[in-house]
Formats: C-alpha cells, structure tokens, sequence
C-alpha cells in the first residue's frame, strides 16, 4: 500500500540501463570534451534543485555489479546470481521482480535491447518473468531496415531502440513499463554515419586512457556521446509530446564503469554511475514529504523503490535496504550504496576485502576521497556479511519448487 499518495493516473514507466554510463568517464566531460550531447540539458537541469522541477539527478550513486548482465540481474530480477537467466532455473517465474509488479498492477510490460534478445537467454526469461512483448536488434531492423547498415558485433543503434519505446508509448492505450537496454557504448564500437559526433579533445585526456591509441581513444569517446545523445533525445521527446510529457516517469541509470579508462584511485568513482529522473510534477507535487537532494547517497537497489512509490497505489515489492530517494521521512537505516565489490555509508567507504574504510567528502553530489582512512568496526562487518548472506537466501526462496 501507498500512505503517501494517491494516483489517479498511473505513469508510463522507463526503466534504461545504459552500457558504461558511468562517472569515471563523466568525470572527463568538459567544453572541450562534450560527452552528453542532447542529454546534457536534461542532466544539468537535474542537478539543481528548483521550482516545478522534472528533471533529477543523483551523482554519488553505485551500480550494483560490475558487468552488464549482473547489474541488470540485480536490478530487474533481484537476483544476486548473473547466471539465473541461464541456470537451471530459467523456466521458472520468480515473485517480484519489476516485470511481475508491474503486470500485476495491470500495465502493459515490454523489454527493449538494440542487441541480442538470446544474450544470457534474456529474451526468453524475461517472458517468463510476465512481459507480454520482447524487442530486440532483429525486430528493430524489421521495423526500421535503415538500422541493418550500422550493426556491429552486439546489435543495431541505441537510437533505434528508444525510437521504438516513444512509438509504443504514443499508441499506448493503458499504462505501460518498458525495459530497456542499451548496447551502442560497448565495443567493437560501430556508430551510424548520420552522427556527428561532439568536439572532443582527447590529447588532453591521454594519461586517462589504457593505451596511446588516439584513434580508439577517440572512438570511445564518440561512442559515450553517442549513447548519452539518444537517450538525451528520448527524453526531448517525451517533453515535447503534449500527452506523454506529464504521464511518463523515466529511470536511465549505467551498468558499470567506462573500462576504456585507467583503474581509479578513487575506489566510488571505479563503480560510480549517475541516476536521471524524469518526473511530471503531477507525481511529485502530492506526494507527502517528497524531497530531493541532490547529495543523497544510492545504488541501484534504491531505483524500483523509488519507481514503486511514485507510480502505484497499492503494491507488494521486494528489496534489501532499497527506498525510495525522495522520501524524507524514509529509514535512515538504509542509507548506504552498495555494489560488488565494495559499499559506502554516510562515514566511509568500505571495499570487500579491507579492514578499513576511507573516508570521503561528496563535492557537488560526487565522491571526493580524502585520502583518510575509518575504522570498519566489527558490526559493520557483520552487517555485510549477514546482508549477503540474506540476499543469497531471498533468490534461493523465491526460485524454490513451489
């Protein structure tokens, strides 16, 4: 159940997960190295609090893995294992994931990928799960045969994908929740020729690079700007569509680090991605206690949460330590951002395997390490290894014989 508000129109749902939409590359982004393109309105707007605002931003966030396919288990299937979707499980509709909370909610329930809908079996799990439709890179050269001339190894254009999303949602005739990822920003890189990509400088960016090929470098950079343009005309159209634009929420988070770029001494920017948001006032104006911070800290297990409150009235989900990010009356005990490989509360930043933390300051809603380091007291340590443990446990129970 919903205490904080009533929804009297339920919003189209996007949920996007961005191949290495990630900080450590953002980082680099600059008026001489623009790697946002026509997102960019959209993010910056998102990053400051003002009047009737749609847009949202949230820097210092996590990814909850570090591949694409573990970060999308843990996000749409709550599922720790990367490989449910192929195991010997993957006939087996599990309880709770965002596909069977929406479905039941009684929304239309679609998954999009410009790649392979046979990647990790994804196509046909998700099906599984409760979508009623997949689209991948072959249904996208059916719809728009122009895509074909700039398939690479992985699939077709991002743009073709979002292409499809803002179609289904102008013909949509009850609430809908698509799905969507992303593959253009992976290579072997094969971007299509109409792009024009931004003014990048990369000569200055050189010590930031695995190697001295300025080509490749370069390539890389055009891909992050490509990616980051199509999911930033989406979202133009959406606002530009007089019906969608106040009844449509959109979640773009990225899966894990741009791997292009040197490992980082700072341990949150190696496994840092941004949050976007985009909210119609109508969803945010009723809302008891909604707040944003443009500082507050969260990983990919706050997404859903977030989405839930926002979206249904009444509603059962599942989550460890996620809530929603704009509730200010929300438990203070799940304050904290986790990935795999380390998890960050408000007093440090604690990897796996150490037995210290070090601490941080956040500088404009980012991680700034100060090269301090905290201690990691025995509870804390115990409260990783049980929270582990209790999500190993949760997938276990919910794929169980029933």
């Amino acid at each position: 159940h919903n205490p904080q508000q009533s929804i009297k129109n339920p919003p189209h749902i996007v949920a996007v997960l961005m191949e290495s939409f990630a900080n450590n590359a953002l980082a680099l982004d600059s008026k001489d190295c623009d790697l946002l393109g026509s997102f960019r309105a959209h993010f910056e707007s998102g990053k400051i609090p003002h009047k009737n605002q749609r847009d949202f931003t949230f820097s210092a966030f996590l990814s909850a893995q570090n591949g694409t396919v573990a970060s999308f288990a843990e996000l749409f299937f709550n599922s720790p294992s990367a490989t449910i979707s192929v195991s010997s499980v993957k006939n087996r509709k599990i309880a709770l994931t965002p596909f069977d909370i929406y479905k039941k909610a009684g929304y239309e329930v679609i998954f999009i990928t410009s790649g392979n809908r046979s990647w990790h079996n994804l196509g046909d799990y998700i099906i599984t799960q409760g979508a009623d439709k997949v689209f991948d890179k072959s249904e996208l050269i059916r719809l728009y045969p122009q895509s074909a001339e700039f398939e690479s190894d992985y699939g077709v254009p991002d743009e073709y994908a979002f292409k499809l999303a803002l179609e289904v949602l102008q013909n949509a005739t009850k609430p809908t929740f698509i799905a969507i990822l992303t593959i253009s920003n992976h290579p072997p890189y094969g971007l299509p020729s109409h792009f024009t990509a931004p003014k990048c400088d990369i000569e200055p960016l050189r010590e930031y690079f695995n190697n001295d090929n300025t080509a490749k470098n370069r390539e890389a950079m055009n891909a992050f700007a490509y990616s980051s343009n199509a999911f930033g005309d989406f979202v133009g159209a959406i606002k530009a569509d007089s019906r969608l634009k106040d009844l449509t929420i959109i979640a773009g988070s990225g899966d894990h680090k741009l791997r292009d770029l040197k490992a980082s001494q700072n341990l949150a920017l190696e496994h840092s991605v941004p949050l976007y948001m985009y909210i119609p006032p109508r969803y945010t104006g009723d809302f008891k206690g909604f707040a944003f911070e443009r500082d507050k800290l969260g990983s990919h297990k706050d997404i859903f949460p977030t989405l839930y409150a926002l979206s249904l009235n009444n509603y059962d989900f599942l989550t460890l330590g996620g809530r929603n990010l704009f509730d200010s009356n929300a438990d203070s005990r799940y304050n904290f951002a986790i990935n795999g490989a380390l998890w960050i509360d408000e007093f440090g930043i604690y990897p796996n395997s150490a037995k210290i933390g070090y601490a941080y300051t956040l500088q404009n809603g980012e991680f700034v390490m100060s090269g301090e380091s905290v201690a990691l007291s025995q509870e804390k340590a115990d409260f990783m290894e049980r929270y582990n443990a209790l999500n190993r446990a949760q997938i276990n129970y919910r794929v169980r014989d029933k």
